[in-house]
């Protein structure tokens, strides 16, 4: 039995040899002829090479929605300038078919003392009995407080928002944008 089994497995292995040597083969003859081949032909190639490549490529990298934000809100940071300043605004977006109820959003970041120009990190934050389906929330800084119930400096930097409502958690890095 083991001979008959050892046998099969040999003649596996040979054909499987036998079929990567043929499609190395007919590999180096498509090359070959596409060497061959104007220029003209080669462009078209490349063109249809690369929708190919995007085509496959989109689904697997593309972030499937709700898998990551389970509550469809999409947060904005915009700092704008404010006389020697910048104030800093959170937009926060209801992009879901329902209501949140209740709203709360935590805004992580640093502010920097005006007065000393010491960094220090922080958490802040704001709270709404609800935000309907395509409503947006602009949160500035007066409207954020923290545990001692003391809100962020006028040019704080937010690092990560999170929003909160009945539904789930949206928890998320953002970048700051200047508005000119």
């Amino acid at each position: 039995m083991k001979e008959i089994h050892r046998q099969r497995l040999e003649q596996v292995r040979r054909w499987a040899l036998q079929m990567l040597r043929e499609l190395r083969e007919a590999t180096l003859d498509l090359i070959d002829e596409f060497k061959r081949q104007t220029i003209y032909f080669k462009a078209r190639a490349g063109v249809v090479a690369g929708f190919v490549v995007l085509v496959v490529l989109t689904p697997l990298l593309a972030r499937a929605p709700g898998i990551a934000n389970p509550i469809n809100a999409r947060v904005v940071v915009t700092a704008i300038p404010w006389g020697e300043s910048l104030k800093t605004l959170v937009q926060v977006t209801n992009e879901s078919s329902d209501e949140y109820k209740p709203l709360v959003v935590i805004v992580e970041g640093t502010e920097t003392d005006l007065r000393t120009g010491k960094k220090r990190s922080g958490r802040w934050k704001y709270s709404k009995a609800r935000l309907r389906e395509g409503q947006t929330q602009t949160i500035e800084a007066k409207h954020l407080t923290d545990e001692q119930n003391v809100g962020p400096s006028l040019g704080f930097t937010p690092s990560v928002v999170e929003v909160r409502c009945a539904d789930g958690v949206y928890r998320t890095p953002v970048t700051v944008r200047t508005a000119k």
